[in-house]
């Protein structure tokens, strides 16, 4: 049984020490309610900043032992005993409660007089021995004052129930290193993602970021993120292999103690059963908006509007519309991208609609849609770049004027609304049926995902976006001989409604290494806050004189 934890920290004094321990306590606190439902993980992952923002003046730190030194901190031997009172409240809370601890922390290191300060993950085994160390290698801080390690950490530990866990955090997931030359290199299927991710839309909220890792990968994630909706840090998960059924992950637009637990097949091939759930939540107060940047890049995507409102039949209080495209290709460069699809859109009258104006920030039914395709460079707030191809539908606020207006929250956002025989009708809702996208990209040094992101179920008033229902979709990818990969995502043939009100449905390639495009003029992708939010992201590392 895994667990992860969606943490809200408290920062009431992120420079001084009774605050770290603060949050190492609420750490304690949040294991033993889970406990109290008569669930007991084996192991349990906290996020990325979790004890402690690192981006304060003279943050708190801690010197941790590697892992070769076999060190228990708990309990301290002699007054001489180096390990801190946080390792020892961290290793003492493994070893009471007999569980794998994974915790991120601010780590101090000292080397030739020089003092260096790493953004670290320690896992600690039931015993509270410390038996894995990861340092964070792409760093998202831009200050001068930051450093990364010298070298990527290839980091792993062992569990005595037979799995072997990687360990990256946050930024990481964008790159190849180290994730996935652990995969590729050491053999690892199951991995441990302590976050502070900053959501960007249309792509990379949290939960779009950490399934489309998993699935395309085939692995287990247990994914843990730090709970600060104000600024659009939300999203935790277990994600469990190719799985087009993600059921146990949250994002929420409420600031949240929340843990979610699932049982997680040693060998992926095996299959697992259980759905997981949420085992414990503490809404710490309302809120009704996730501040979330927005790629404000769009705009340089090919793209073509979905004009839906050719065959309308309608009667006194609603509308309908059914509009089947068979083959619609749009390219970019050296992308083309294939579409079909059949787009059915449901109205109703002005007289019995509730509201004009989208309340709610993934509400994307009541939208436009576009198709879009894009092959060029993100940029990740200036943090560094890379390539991106990319085939998708997204929903759109504004038909025809603003293109940035695709993919982006609802929140009070004018429904589409049309006029017929003279009568109002406003947009209730959009289902796709036999939607496909397809396309040829390169299998060299790629990364190739599925990217979806639906409305969230109604009844769920907290949450910000779904996954999807169970197998709502598929994705495929198959090489062929020239060294290319046919790779199709689409929607389920049932005829339930699993495919209503799409936000986002993509294919989303990385492209690692590409000199010959890197020096071409190509269009740039780049992130910005929708609510004029300071763009900050997963705070890492500093280095300075001793």
């Amino acid at each position: 049984m895994a667990a992860v934890v969606e943490f809200h920290a408290k920062n009431l004094d992120p420079n001084s020490e009774q605050n770290v321990m603060l949050n190492a306590l609420n750490h304690r606190t949040i294991i033993e309610k889970v406990l109290l439902k008569n669930v007991k993980p084996d192991i349990i992952v906290f996020p990325e900043t979790g004890l402690n923002d690192f981006s304060v003046e003279k943050p708190v730190s801690t010197i941790i032992p590697s892992p070769s030194e076999n060190s228990t901190p708990c309990p301290r031997e002699s007054a001489h005993d180096t390990s801190s009172n946080l390792l020892e409240t961290l290793s003492c809370t493994a070893r009471m409660y007999k569980l794998y601890m994974v915790v991120n922390m601010l780590e101090k290191y000292i080397e030739n007089d020089k003092t260096y300060f790493y953004n670290t993950n320690v896992a600690f085994n039931r015993e509270g021995t410390i038996v894995g160390r990861y340092r964070k290698h792409n760093l998202y801080s831009k200050q001068s004052a930051l450093t990364k390690p010298p070298s990527p950490e290839f980091s792993y530990f062992d569990t005595d129930f037979g799995v072997r866990f990687g360990m990256f955090t946050c930024f990481d997931i964008v790159f190849k290193t180290p994730a996935l030359d652990l995969i590729k290199n050491y053999n690892i299927s199951h991995f441990v993602f302590p976050t502070h991710w900053y959501s960007e839309m249309p792509f990379l909220t949290a939960i779009q970021a950490q399934y489309s890792w998993a699935a395309s990968n085939d692995v287990v994630l247990l994914a843990s993120g730090l709970n600060c909706p104000e600024t659009g840090s939300t999203g935790s998960g277990v994600y469990i292999g190719a799985d087009n059924s993600p059921t146990s992950y949250v994002q929420t637009a409420t600031p949240s103690d929340i843990v979610i637990v699932r049982k997680v097949p040693k060998n992926l091939s095996h299959g697992v059963n259980d759905p997981g759930r949420v085992i414990y939540e503490n809404i710490l107060h309302p809120t009704t908006t996730l501040n979330m940047k927005s790629d404000k890049g769009v705009p340089s995507f090919k793209s073509e509007l979905i004009d839906e409102n050719k065959d309308l039949n309608c009667d006194s209080s609603t509308c309908r519309s059914s509009l089947s495209v068979e083959s619609k290709t749009i390219c970019q460069r050296d992308l083309c991208c294939h579409f079909s699809y059949t787009l059915e859109s449901f109205y109703d009258s002005v007289n019995t609609s509730q509201q004009s104006l989208v309340q709610s920030g993934d509400d994307f039914g009541h939208n436009y849609y576009r198709l879009f395709a894009f092959d060029g460079v993100k940029d990740y707030d200036g943090r560094a770049r890379g390539r991106l191809q990319i085939c998708a539908v997204l929903s759109c606020t504004d038909k025809y004027q603003n293109i940035d207006s695709c993919g982006n929250p609802t929140y009070n956002k004018q429904r589409l609304n049309i006029t017929f025989n003279g009568a109002t009708y406003v947009k209730s809702g959009s289902r796709f049926k036999d939607l496909k996208i397809s396309v040829l990209l390169s299998d060299n040094d790629t990364s190739i995902m599925p990217n979806v992101l639906f409305s969230r179920n109604p009844e769920n008033l907290i949450s910000f976006g779904s996954l999807g229902a169970r197998n709502s979709f598929s994705f495929h990818r198959n090489s062929n001989e020239s060294g290319m990969i046919k790779t199709v995502l689409k929607t389920s043939q049932s005829n339930d409604s699993t495919t209503d009100n799409i936000g986002v449905f993509a294919i989303y390639a990385r492209i690692f290494e590409d000199s010959n495009f890197s020096n071409k003029a190509v269009p740039i992708l780049s992130g910005y806050f929708i609510l004029l939010m300071p763009v900050i992201c997963c705070i890492d590392t500093y280095v300075g004189m001793s």
